[in-house]
């Protein structure tokens, strides 16, 4: 019997995009694999409270140094693992035998002014040497796929696109539950909507004062892990009496809470594939997403775009949606159906081919 395993270092509670790569995965991989011992690398702590049986060989160093190196190439060898699936740019130093990478995004290097220096070398270095050995080398996007390609000179032949999916609770949500969240959260009947991080290239600061622009629009409702972050901002904006903090929420709220909204705003200036445009699209919210990164791609004309960064273009389509129940309409019904394209069964089904071509 073969032994795979996964990195799970990102497993996080509510999680995001990495973090629910690695998560649908593991919950599908078992199945598709029944002749393989299937395992994770990660802080047994951490193992997301959805996977309790699930078997992990502890990995307690700081990601991105050399100690991470060191004890990925232990534990591969000590529990004899011949084929390693990295999700977070690290893999098996030289000398080992099989390992392939899912790299996500270039923004490391694509955006290098917003997570400094250091990363941009670990990118253009380390993990252009980890890329180049991979047995394979996956991404989510074809905006990705050009991205390796350009920043880390791997040719795009070479990398295999397997989209993100989305879980089937993402769906539109029946008037009781909607209200039954709405009341828990202390929302009011009517809400624009922003799921993500508060992280820079999120750009949650410029959504804020596009948002200021538009008079008389509902309560903006803001949702992410640390909320910390952009409470400060909201004030600084003088919108601490039109917009609603909070923290961030797990399968069984979100998609009542997508459902409930009237419009999703998501502004990023980056996205290798951009899950919360999707998962929003799946419960029938109409979307407006930057013309950024995979947004464009990923939404594939079922939600409304603006230029980067241009504040009256994104006033201009919340306003279109508010004014016009038809176009709220029209945009629910093409957003469900292309969102109905994307399952996470398919991507686990074509992540374990790749692995049965190499054990």
């Amino acid at each position: 019997m073969s032994r795979i395993a996964l990195d799970l270092r990102m497993l996080v509670e509510p999680p995001d995009g990495v973090s629910r790569y690695s998560l649908e995965l593991l919950r599908r991989l078992p199945a598709l694999l029944p002749r393989h011992d299937l395992c994770g690398r990660g802080e047994p702590a951490a193992i997301h409270p959805e996977l309790p049986e699930a078997r992990v060989l502890p990995a307690r160093s700081r990601p991105v140094s050399t100690g991470e190196l060191l004890e990925l190439a232990w534990l591969m060898h000590h529990h004899d693992v011949d084929l390693f699936h990295g999700t977070l740019f690290s893999a098996p130093p030289l000398g080992y035998r099989s390992y392939l990478l899912t790299i996500h995004d270039a923004i490391y290097v694509s955006v290098p002014e917003l997570y400094g220096r250091r990363m941009r070398l670990y990118f253009e270095t380390a993990v252009r040497f980890f890329a180049k050995r991979a047995q394979a080398l996956l991404t989510v996007s074809e905006f990705s796929r050009r991205e390796l390609e350009l920043h880390l000179g791997i040719p795009a032949e070479r990398i295999e696109v397997i989209p993100n999916g989305i879980d089937p609770r993402f769906r539109p949500v029946p008037a009781e539950e909607i209200h039954r969240v709405r009341e828990r959260l202390a929302l009011p009947e009517e809400y624009l909507l922003y799921v993500g991080g508060f992280v820079p290239h999120k750009n949650v600061p410029f959504l804020l004062r596009s948002y200021a622009r538009v008079k008389d629009a509902p309560p903006l409702v803001l949702c992410g892990r640390h909320p910390e972050r952009v409470r400060p901002e909201v004030v600084r904006c003088g919108l601490a009496t039109r917009t609603i903090v909070l923290p961030g929420q797990g399968h069984d709220t979100l998609p009542a809470l997508y459902s409930g909204a009237q419009a999703f705003l998501f502004p990023s200036r980056y996205e290798g594939f951009g899950l919360p445009p999707l998962e929003a699209m799946a419960c029938g919210t109409p979307t407006i997403v930057s013309d950024a990164g995979s947004l464009p791609e990923v939404t594939g004309g079922a939600a409304l775009t603006f230029p980067l960064d241009d504040e009256g273009a994104l006033v201009g389509r919340i306003h279109e949606l508010l004014q016009s129940r038809e176009r709220r309409a029209e945009l629910s019904s093409a957003g469900r159906a292309h969102a109905a394209r994307f399952r996470w069964d398919e991507c686990a089904r074509r992540v374990a081919a790749v692995y049965q071509r190499f054990v």
